[in-house]
């Protein structure tokens, strides 16, 4: 299996482009700006590529089937 962000526990897919979020550790604080002044506060989990790695990598687990 190959260690990469989209087969990681904590990879969340944007759906319909191949990036998406990490979820390994809290969102962060940012601010928006407008020029010199800020609008304001959001969270945020970093942006990261399908094909990215880390060294924090945990096998996502397959999903099992509810038994009927």
């Amino acid at each position: 299996m190959e260690q990469t962000c989209k087969t990681c526990k904590f990879f969340m897919p944007i759906v319909q482009v191949k990036k998406g979020r990490c979820r390994r550790y809290p969102p962060t604080i940012n601010t928006a700006w407008t020029g010199a002044n800020p609008l304001g506060f959001y969270t945020n989990y970093p942006a990261v590529y399908n094909d990215q790695w880390c060294g924090e990598f945990v096998a996502a687990i397959a999903e099992q089937p509810e038994p009927s």
